[in-house]
Order: C-alpha cells, then structure tokens, then sequence
C-alpha cells in the first residue's frame, strides 16, 4: 500500500468530513420538521366547569344568592333596563321592551373558612331566554326571569 503525503491526508480527511457533515444536516433538519408538526404539550387545557344555575326569578336592582346543581354558590345582581335609547345612523332611537343586565360572581371558602367572590362576570339578557357567560374557568348558565 501506498501512503499519502501530507497534503493528500488533508484533502482526503476534508472529503471525509464533507460526506459525514451532508449526512448529519439531513438528519438535523427531518428532526427540526418532526418536533414542529407533533408540538411540545402533551396536556391538553383544562375545560371550564359548567354551572347550571336554570331559572333565576330577579328584580330590578336585585341580588340573588343561587346553588348550582353541582352544589356551588353563585352570588347574582341584575338591573331591568326599559325602553333604551341608543344611536342608530345617526338618530336617537328608543328600543322598545326590557333589557337584564346580570352581573355574577362564584362565592369560595377557603381553608380558614373566609368567604371570597370571583370576580364579577357580567352579560345582558332577554327575560325568559337561556345565556351564558365564561371567564375560561367557570363557565354559567342562567335563564333570568322578572319577578312580577
């Protein structure tokens, strides 16, 4: 066998590395592709609980305190706003009927037995139709109807 001169051992190394280096850049990038398509997570989001609170009977400027029907408390005010007046194109309109403005919070004890309420979720109804408000964490069902 022949032996190479110096020069040649380097010319011969750098091929070497050149065909090893053209394999690996492959390798990287089918890596990169893979982790960007599958994703990091492998948690999912918590959902929101859901509360039913069915028919609440309210009055104007009234508070109600109302269990759920998974045995939650939940703390309800409403407004009945009549005949609002908003701009449309321009000119003052009246809207005829009835508005409820409920604004709801979630009552919590905590360990020392401390009351607390969640902030205030709020959302505008039509008497007797079903709606429902959600912060991400607790969403609500309400079906508002005024008391006569």
């Amino acid at each position: 066998m022949l032996e190479a001169t110096g020069a040649e051992s380097v010319i011969a190394t750098v091929r070497a590395r050149a065909r090893f280096m053209k394999g690996r850049t492959s390798f990287v990038i089918v890596g990169l592709l893979a982790s960007m398509f599958t994703g990091c997570s492998k948690h999912s989001p918590p959902t929101a609980k859901v509360a039913d609170l069915g028919v609440v009977e309210i009055a104007n400027g009234g508070t109600n305190r109302v269990e759920s029907e998974d045995g939650r408390i939940f703390v309800v005010r409403s407004l009945i706003l009549k005949d609002q007046k908003v701009m449309a194109d321009g000119k003052e309109t009246i809207l005829k009927g009835q508005t409820i403005v409920l604004m709801i919070r979630q009552e919590q004890t905590d360990s020392h037995g401390v009351t607390h309420l969640s902030q205030e979720l709020s959302i505008g109804a039509a008497p007797g139709q079903p709606v429902g408000v959600s912060d991400g964490v607790v969403s609500i069902r309400i079906t508002p109807e005024i008391k006569l």
